[in-house]
């Protein structure tokens, strides 16, 4: 496929690998920040979850923008895939064109010279057949 999809499929799976590394990171200083207790939990709960709530707001954006650009990537593959097969089917049409001419022109021309050999052979038949006559009549 193209270079820029394969390079946007990465940029996806980079971002899924960000995103465990992130819960990771929240899982495991969760409990750090409890056991210091310098904020009741409700308030350490709170402010993580408003956290995860702004990390996840961006992630999820960033998937829309990859998927948007997944989206345009597409479409202008198969916009050039179109026109390339438009192009295609032109030139197709321009050379079967080229040649039903060719064989009209052809045939004209064997045509033409058995018209020509035909009344070649006919005025030899016709000045033969002339000369039997004033043959047979001298």
């Amino acid at each position: 496929m193209d270079q820029r999809l394969e390079t946007l499929m990465d940029g996806m799976e980079a971002q899924q690998e960000v995103s465990h590394q992130i819960a990771a990171l929240f899982r495991k200083y969760c409990p750090l920040l409890e056991k210091i207790s310098f904020v009741d939990p409700c308030d350490v709960y709170r402010l993580l979850d408003a956290e995860a709530m702004m990390i996840n707001s961006a992630l999820l954006a960033n998937r829309r923008s990859i998927a948007r650009l997944q989206l345009h990537l597409l479409e202008d593959v198969l916009q050039k895939e179109s026109v390339l097969r438009l192009r295609w089917q032109d030139r197709r049409m321009t050379w079967t064109s080229g040649r039903v001419c060719q064989e009209v022109e052809r045939i004209r021309y064997v045509s033409s010279l058995a018209a020509v050999t035909g009344a070649e052979k006919n005025s030899q038949k016709n000045s033969a057949g002339s000369h039997v006559l004033f043959g047979a009549v001298e």
